[in-house]
Parts: C-alpha cells; sequence; structure tokens
C-alpha cells in the first residue's frame, strides 16, 4: 500500500475527525454562550433595579435628613408680623412635634398669617391641623408632608382651595369650613384617597362636578359675598320674614358663628362675657326697633365698603 496515501488517507481522516470535533466543539459552545448572555444580561437588570431602589432610599434620606440644629435656626429666621407671641408657641410646637417624630402636629389657635418653611424635614407628619387663624392662602411648601392624611385649615380667611392640592396623594380628610372660599379646584375630585370633604360656610357658587362622588361630601349653607342696597321698605320686610324663619335659613346662625369665632381667640378672652351680653341686647333691640336696625344696617355697609371683604 502506498504510504503517501495512507498518509494522505490517514491526513485526510485527521482533518475530518479535526473539522467534526471542531463543529461540534463550536455548536456545544453557542447554548454555553447564549445562556452567559441571558444569565448576564438578568444581574444587569438585577443591578439596575438595586441601584434604583438605593437611589430612593437616598432622595427619601436626603428629604429626612434636617437635624435638630436646622431646625431651630430656620424656625429662629421665622417671625409671623401679625402674631409675635404666638409665633413662640408655634416654635415650640413644631420643635415637640420634631422631636418626637410625631404624626400630628396641631398649629390651631395661634392667630397665624405664615408658617416657616420646614416641613421638608417632617414627613412623618401625617394630620396637620392650621385651623383658627388668619391665612389668606394655603402654604405651598405644605405640600413636602408627602405622608399626610388629614389636613384641616378651616376658620381662616382662604379664597380659593389651589390646585397644588393635587399633590396630597394620601389625603383622606380634607376641612375648609368657615373660610371665604369662591372658588374650588376640581383637583379635590381627582384624590385617590379622599373620603371626607367639608366646605360648609363658605361662598362657593360653583361646584366641580367630579366632587360629588366623595363619600363624605359637605357643602352647605354657602353665603355669597355681602353686598348693600338701601333699606328700603321691602328690605326691611325682608330681612323680618328672615328673621322669622332663621331656623331655616342659617343666615343668622352663620352670623353669630363668625363673632364666636373672633370671641375664641385668646386676646379676646377677657372681652368675651361682656361681648355676648351686648350681642344678645343688641340683637333684642333690633327685632322690636326698626330704626335701629336701619341705623346698625347703615354702620354695616360703611365697614364692608371701606374694608377688603
Amino acid at each position: 500500500m502506498d504510504p503517501f496515501m495512507i498518509r494522505g488517507t490517514s491526513f485526510t481522516l485527521t482533518q475530518r475527525q479535526t473539522q467534526t470535533v471542531s463543529q461540534q466543539s463550536h455548536s456545544n459552545r453557542m447554548p454555553l454562550q447564549s445562556s452567559s448572555t441571558a444569565l448576564v444580561s438578568e444581574n444587569n437588570n438585577d443591578i439596575i433595579s438595586t441601584l434604583s431602589v438605593q437611589t430612593q432610599s437616598l432622595k427619601l434620606l436626603s428629604q429626612k435628613s434636617m437635624t435638630l440644629l436646622e431646625l431651630t435656626r430656620l424656625l429662629e429666621t421665622w417671625e409671623d408680623p401679625h402674631a409675635t407671641t404666638e409665633t413662640i408657641d408655634a416654635k415650640e410646637r413644631i420643635t415637640n412635634c420634631f422631636k418626637q417624630r410625631s404624626d400630628l402636629l396641631d398649629l390651631s389657635f395661634l392667630s397665624l398669617t405664615t408658617l416657616p418653611d420646614v416641613f421638608g424635614g417632617m414627613q412623618h407628619v401625617c394630620y396637620l391641623s392650621i385651623s383658627n387663624n388668619s391665612f389668606s392662602e394655603i402654604p405651598q411648601f405644605l405640600t413636602k408632608l408627602t405622608s399626610l392624611k388629614l389636613l384641616n385649615v378651616s376658620n381662616n380667611i382662604l379664597s380659593e382651595v389651589p390646585d397644588f392640592i393635587k399633590e396630597f396623594k394620601y389625603l383622606e380628610w380634607f376641612n375648609a369650613e368657615c373660610n371665604q372660599l369662591e372658588k374650588v379646584t376640581e383637583e379635590l375630585g381627582h384624590l385617590p384617597k379622599l373620603q371626607t370633604l367639608m366646605l360648609t360656610h363658605n361662598r362657593i357658587l360653583k361646584l366641580p362636578e367630579n366632587i360629588h362622588h366623595i363619600k363624605d361630601l359637605k357643602v352647605e349653607d354657602q353665603v355669597p359675598l355681602a353686598s348693600f342696597i338701601d333699606f328700603s321698605p321691602e328690605f326691611a320686610a325682608g330681612w323680618e320674614e328672615t328673621y322669622q324663619h332663621e331656623g331655616t335659613s342659617g343666615y343668622f346662625e352663620i352670623w353669630l358663628a363668625r363673632y364666636e369665632e373672633m370671641l375664641r381667640l385668646p386676646r379676646a378672652e377677657k372681652y368675651r362675657q361682656a361681648f355676648k351680653q351686648r350681642i344678645s341686647t343688641l340683637l333684642d333691640a333690633m327685632v322690636n326697633n326698626l330704626e335701629l336696625r336701619k341705623l346698625c344696617y347703615d354702620k354695616a355697609r360703611d365697614v364692608v365698603a371701606t374694608s377688603h371683604d
């Protein structure tokens, strides 16, 4: 046998075997490479997900990182020009709430017109009351209270509920009674968790359609802005009729409620009893004296004409 042929044949066989083994090795590597690629992809997704969670955690930590010293310094720079004495009480309440990590902050009955911008580090607050003060608007920085469930702004002088109310995603209970509201945003109807909405004793003439689905909705006794005409005989007759049916009209009840709000202020304490007696005496006298009613009417008209109300 020709050795060349043997060698050639041998070479050929060896070459074929080598090619076959090489092909098998290549084909065997393909699934491994595919699996490896999928594994790397999964690992990348896990890493991205972990980084995202860590980033969110860092954001939350950065929001909650305000120290007591920083809070104290911020409070030192804040002063309400219309409630100097009450400002001290407000600062104490805010500081105690921060120290105790309390979920309740009560800043009611302090005659406040402003608030300090310190709520970025107080996300633990879920229940806030700024009722019975003199706020003409809701401070927008209150939206930093991202966990807020209850907000009480009743008995102030608010003229509207602003659009940024939509930022309170977890709000369940909102009380804006006894203000001067003429406008209410439809964003209230978009709050997913809102169950109680209290808007009684305001001046709202038209309510957004989308708030009527709210489970506990109170919108009674809307009184329009005061306007005066001449004290005519027709008006006098109307006044007497209104007084006789006061139990159903509610106007006198609202009028007296406004005075009660003022009498509840701390600085009015020493005048309360005397003032109540005078109001009672005046009302009784007005019922029986047309001239006195006219005089009181004219005095009230002059006051309204020179005020912002």
